[in-house]
C-alpha cells in the first residue's frame, strides 16, 4: 500500500488543491448536498406528476421532458463533485453516494413508473432468464442450467411477495451499487488512504456496462463481483487472515455458479495477480508482501466439480474450439461493420451511433489509457508504484482479452459484454488517475499537471455518466412490452390450434419461456421465424389473406405499426423498417377470409381460413 510523503502533499497543494479549494469548506459541501437534495426532490415530483404510458412507446427516455433530465443531471453532477471533494479533503463521499444511489434508483425503475409490463421484449436474453426464475417458482427446484445463482436469488426474493418484473429492476440496481461501492473500498486498500474512496466512487459513477446494466444478465452481474475479489486478495496479501480467505472462497464460488465465462476470466484475473507480483519483484527494488502462487485454485476445484456435471459444458467447449480453429469464424468487428453497412448509414451517422452506444466505454478507457501513460513515464523515471503498475497491468491484460474476443467470435457477440474485463479494470484505473492527479504526482516535462488532469477526469466522468444514462442508448428503443402484448401472447399460446401456424412480427420463442417458465424450452413454438408477417400484411400481392397465409393465425400488434417511427432511426431506415399500418389492419378486418378472434389494447388475433370466413374458431 502507498503512503503520502511530505513532498507529495506539497505537490498536491501545488497542483490540485488550488483548483479544489472551493470544495474544502464544509459549508461548500453542505451547499452541494442541499442543491442535490432539492434537485432530487424536483425530479421525484416530476416522476409522480408525469402520467404513465397509455400504449406502446418507442423510447423510454423521450417519454420524459427535458426538465426532468436537467434535474437528473444536476443530481449526478452534484454527486460527482462530492466524490471529488471527498477524495481531496476526506469527507463528503457518503452524501455523494446516497445522492447517486437515489438518482440511479429512479433511473433503474423508470419502466415501472411508466407502467410497462416489462422493459424487454422479443429476443431479449432477460426473457429467458426470467423464464428460468418462473421455473424455480413453479417447480420448487433449481433450473436445469449450469449458471443458476442469478435465477435462484431472484426467485428467493420473489417468494417474499415482490413481483417478478420489479425484482428484475431491483437486482440490476443493487448490483450496480455493489460495483460502485466495491471500487471505492478497493482504491482505499490499494493506496492505503481512506480518502481514496471518493476517487474510486468517482471512477465507478458511469453505468459502464450500458444496456446490460439495466437488464438482468449473469455475465455482467458476476463480473461486478470482481472488485470485491481484488479487495479480498489485497487483504489476504497484507494480513494473511484466514477469514479473508474464507470470504474469497465464498465470492469465488458465487462467481462459478453465476456464469461460466466469468469463471474463466476470474481465473485469468487471479493468475495475472500472481504473475505480476513475481515479475514486479524481479524488475524493481520494491518488495511487496507475497501472495500464494496457488491463488487461482480458489476457483478451479469448484468450477471443475460443478461444470463437468453438465453435457452443455462439452458442447460449449467444442463451440469455442470450432470458432478458434474452424472455418466458421467471422469475427465480431467485421460482423458489426457489415451490419452498419447494411443499415445504409453515412460515416457521420455511423460514428454518432457508435458513440451513443459505446461512448461511455470509450471515455472511460481513454482516461484509463492516460493512467497507463502516467505509469510508463513513472517507470522511465524509476519511480514505480506497486499499486499503479498492478492496476495498469490488469487493464492492459483486459485490453488483450477484448481484442481477442472482438476479432474472433468465441462465446458472445456484443462488444460491451466481451469487454467486461477491460471495462472493470478501466474503472479502477480512472479512480487511480484521479487520486494521483490530486496527489500532484502526474507531471509532464517536470511540471505538475494535476489541475488539468483533474478537470479532464471530472469532465470525462460526467460525460460518460450522461452517455451511460439518457444521452446514450442504455435504454434501447422499442423494448416496451405492454400488458396487452403479454396477455395476448399468452392467449394465443393457450388457445391456438396446434395444427395451424401463427404469423407474427418480432415475437420470439423467449416470450414462451417468459410466460410459462423455461420448462417449455423444448416445447413446439407456433410463432417461428419462418412465419414472419409480410409487408402490408401480404395485401401487396394478394387481395385475400387466405392466398398469403393459407389456413393459419395472424397476430398484429401496436408495436408493429409504431416501432419504425422512433426518432433513433433515420428517414431512410424508417422507410426500410416499415411493415404495415392501421389501414392494413382495417383491411384485414374487412377481409371475408379472416375472423377477428381476439383484441386487447392494440394486440389483435386473427384466424385466416381458406374459404369465406364465418363463425369463430374452435
Amino acid at each position: 500500500m502507498d503512503e503520502t510523503s511530505p513532498r507529495q502533499t506539497a505537490a498536491q497543494h501545488e497542483s490540485g488543491d488550488g483548483l479544489l479549494r472551493p470544495l474544502r469548506s464544509p459549508t461548500s459541501r453542505r451547499f452541494l448536498v442541499t442543491v442535490g437534495v432539492l434537485a432530487f426532490a424536483v425530479e421525484s415530483v416530476l416522476l409522480v406528476v408525469i402520467p404513465p404510458a397509455t400504449g406502446f412507446e418507442s423510447s423510454l427516455i423521450a417519454a420524459y421532458p427535458p426538465v426532468f433530465w436537467a434535474v437528473f443531471t444536476v443530481v449526478l453532477v452534484t454527486a460527482t463533485l462530492l466524490f471529488v471533494a471527498a477524495g481531496a479533503f476526506g469527507s463528503g463521499w457518503r452524501a455523494g453516494f446516497l445522492l447517486l444511489a437515489a438518482n440511479y434508483g429512479v433511473f433503474f425503475f423508470l419502466p415501472l413508473h411508466r407502467g410497462y409490463h416489462l422493459y424487454d421484449r422479443s429476443r431479449a436474453d432477460s426473457l429467458g432468464h426470467l423464464g428460468m426464475v418462473k421455473e424455480v417458482l413453479i417447480e420448487g427446484s433449481a433450473p436445469v442450467v449450469f449458471y443458476p445463482l442469478e435465477h435462484l436469488l431472484i426467485a428467493e426474493f420473489s417468494m417474499t411477495g415482490f413481483e417478478l418484473a420489479p425484482s428484475r429492476y431491483l437486482f440490476s440496481f443493487l448490483f450496480t451499487l455493489l460495483f460502485i461501492a466495491s471500487v471505492g473500498i478497493l482504491l482505499r486498500r490499494l493506496t492505503g488512504q481512506s480518502r481514496a474512496v471518493g476517487f474510486g466512487l468517482l471512477g465507478a459513477t458511469p453505468l459502464v456496462f450500458a444496456e446490460f446494466q439495466v437488464r438482468i444478465h449473469p455475465a455482467i452481474f458476476s463480473f461486478m463481483l470482481v472488485p470485491v475479489v481484488l479487495y479480498l486478495v489485497e487483504r489476504i496479501r497484507d494480513d494473511h487472515d484466514l477469514s479473508d480467505v474464507g470470504a474469497l472462497l465464498l465470492v469465488a464460488a458465487a462467481v462459478v455458479f453465476f456464469h461460466p465465462m466469468t469463471t474463466v476470466l476470474l481465473c485469468l484475473v487471479l493468475a495475472t495477480v500472481v504473475v505480476f507480483q513475481r515479475v514486479y519483484r524481479r524488475l524493481t527494488t520494491e518488495t511487496p508482501r507475497p501472495i500464494s502462487p496457488y491463488l487461482p485454485l480458489v476457483v478451479v476445484p469448484t468450477a471443475v466439480t460443478w461444470y463437468l456435471g453438465f453435457n452443455r459444458t462439452k458442447v460449449a467447449v467444442q463451440g469455442v474450439l470450432f470458432n478458434l480453429f474452424g472455418s466458421g469464424d467471422r469475427g465480431l468487428a467485421r460482423d458489426q461493420l457489415q451490419q452498419a453497412q447494411e443499415g445504409g448509414l453515412s460515416l457521420a451517422q455511423l460514428l454518432v451511433r457508435l458513440f451513443q452506444k459505446y461512448g461511455v466505454v470509450l471515455l472511460v478507457c481513454v482516461l484509463a489509457g492516460l493512467f497507463v501513460l502516467h505509469v510508463l513515464l513513472q517507470y522511465r523515471r524509476r519511480r514505480t508504484s506497486y499499486a499503479d503498475t498492478y492496476v495498469s497491468t490488469q487493464f492492459v491484460v483486459g485490453v488483450g482479452v477484448t481484442i481477442a474476443f472482438l476479432f474472433m467470435y468465441l462465446v458472445a457477440f456484443d462488444p460491451i459484454r466481451v469487454s467486461r474485463y477491460m471495462i472493470t479494470m478501466a474503472v479502477i484505473a480512472v479512480g487511480m488517475l484521479a487520486y494521483r492527479a490530486n496527489e500532484g504526482e502526474i507531471r509532464v516535462s517536470g511540471r505538475p499537471v494535476g489541475r488539468a488532469v483533474t478537470v479532464v477526469v471530472v469532465l470525462g466522468i460526467v460525460a460518460a455518466a450522461l452517455l451511460g444514462t439518457f444521452v446514450g442508448t442504455t435504454y434501447w428503443v422499442n423494448m416496451h412490452m405492454t400488458e396487452p402484448e403479454y396477455q395476448g401472447t399468452e392467449f394465443v399460446l393457450d388457445n391456438h390450434d396446434p395444427g395451424l401456424h401463427v404469423w407474427t412480427h418480432h415475437i420470439s420463442v423467449k416470450m414462451q419461456w417468459y410466460i410459462y417458465g423455461d420448462r417449455t424450452h423444448h416445447f413446439p413454438f407456433p410463432m417461428g421465424p419462418d412465419y414472419q408477417i409480410p409487408e402490408r400484411l401480404g395485401y401487396l400481392e394478394h387481395d385475400r389473406a387466405s392466398a398469403t397465409y393459407g389456413e393459419a393465425y395472424v397476430v398484429t400488434n401496436e408495436h408493429d405499426t409504431t416501432f419504425y417511427q422512433a426518432d433513433y432511426f433515420t428517414p431512410r431506415q424508417r422507410e426500410t423498417l416499415f411493415l404495415y399500418d392501421e389501414s392494413d389492419v382495417a383491411r384485414m378486418g374487412r377481409d371475408p377470409t379472416v375472423n377477428h378472434v381476439y383484441t386487447n389494447g392494440g394486440f389483435e388475433g386473427w384466424l385466416v381460413q381458406n374459404g369465406t370466413s364465418s363463425g369463430a374458431p374452435s
